[in-house]
């Protein structure tokens, strides 16, 4: 039997280029997030800050993937549209503003739901107009404002509520942010119940994944379930920049991205969070990026633009140093086995920030 040398050759070529860039699939996912489009309508979240998903023919689901999101219905259709939408994980208190394309008022109904964090929206969408809405906090009257971050829970997912209901305890939080590990292999089943347990959360819950979250699971689950893999938003003139290190490493187009959002926050408190340290402050775990060439170019680049805070998952311990002369915590607590003899257990950190002056204050908060 002879051997297609050819074929060979593109096979052995597509394993090394997958083996150069293993998150090369899930930051080209990244750019198909938040749109939605049929001959009847189209769907637009801007920088792809939502995960759009259409439940039936007028009924359409968000998960939001930041506090405060634009995005755009246009009826491209014969027929007027009666939409319903779903809005999760949301502020529990938030309010809409819509405009036309001729920069009029529209009308929208935004309604509660038996879920703090869960929101319906209605609205017509009549033919051929296109409407703008911005979704935004109801209360901003507070420049000072508190997050959590929780990161780690893995295989202690089925058992969470008593972290949720720690963290529902301070009554002054807005949302989470989460250097991720949500779950234990990321399959859609565990992804859900996140999801379903997390509405006990009073407040929403932002995440970029961990090696577990995309380690046996189809890239697309999350993309389909959460959004983004790698993403950037800005609240109260503080940016959050969430960088996808699932593989101990970061694709060449999200490197792209992280440079254009170091330069949209240069002028802003600026809170950078991934799962994979790019420095391991022990050193003889390998709990680090695979290149230290890699992770010497990325904190070059936060230290330039000074950014303020860098957070970090992965090592089930807590750690408070610096990198690059920009202070650092890894906080693994969220119920994943512990390294052993650290004596630190499942907790999670509460984050004051004011964006006039910086990181106000970090504080460990103990679930056990």
């Amino acid at each position: 039997m002879r051997t297609d040398h050819r074929l060979l050759l593109v096979s052995l070529l597509t394993l090394f280029s997958a083996c150069l860039r293993p998150a090369r699939e899930r930051a080209e996912l990244d750019n198909k997030v938040g749109k939605y489009e049929t001959e009847e309508i189209k769907i637009n979240v801007s920088q792809g800050l939502a995960a759009v998903h259409n439940l039936e023919k007028s009924k359409f689901k968000f998960w939001l993937q930041a506090p405060e999101i634009e995005f755009t219905f246009e009826n491209t259709g014969s027929v007027e549209l009666d939409l319903e939408v779903q809005l999760h994980n949301t502020l529990p208190e938030i309010e809409v503003e819509c405009i036309d394309e001729n920069i009029e008022a529209c009308v929208v109904q935004l309604e509660n739901t038996s879920v703090l964090t869960r929101k319906l929206l209605r609205l017509t969408l009549p033919v051929g107009s296109k409407y703008n809405l911005h979704l935004k906090a109801t209360d901003t009257s507070s420049s000072v404002f508190k997050i959590a971050l929780l990161s780690d829970i893995q295989e202690e997912l089925p058992r969470v509520l008593d972290i949720i209901n720690k963290m529902n305890e301070p009554e002054d939080v807005l949302f989470a942010i989460s250097a991720g590990d949500l779950t234990d292999n990321g399959i859609k089943e565990q992804i859900v119940k996140f999801q379903d347990s997390f509405e006990a959360l009073n407040y929403p819950f932002y995440s970029t994944p961990g090696n577990h979250d995309v380690g046996m699971a189809s890239s697309r689950i999350w993309h389909e379930m959460f959004g983004r893999n790698s993403f950037s938003f800005v609240f109260s003139d503080t940016r959050f920049t969430f960088v996808d290190s699932a593989n101990a490493t970061v694709d060449p187009l999200v490197h792209d991205q992280l440079d254009k959002w170091l330069e949209l926050g240069k002028d802003q408190v600026h809170l950078f969070i991934t799962h994979i340290p790019l420095v391991d402050p022990d050193g003889f775990r390998n709990g680090s990026f695979r290149s230290r060439n890699e992770s010497a170019k990325i904190l070059s680049k936060l230290a330039a633009y000074k950014v303020d805070l860098t957070l970090y998952g992965h090592i089930h311990s807590l750690y408070h140093y610096e990198n690059a002369g920009i202070e650092a915590y890894i906080s693994g607590g969220g119920g994943g086995w512990p390294e052993k003899l650290d004596d630190i257990g499942r907790h999670f950190l509460l984050i004051t920030i004011d964006p006039s002056r910086g990181i106000e204050k970090v504080e460990t908060i103990r679930v056990d």
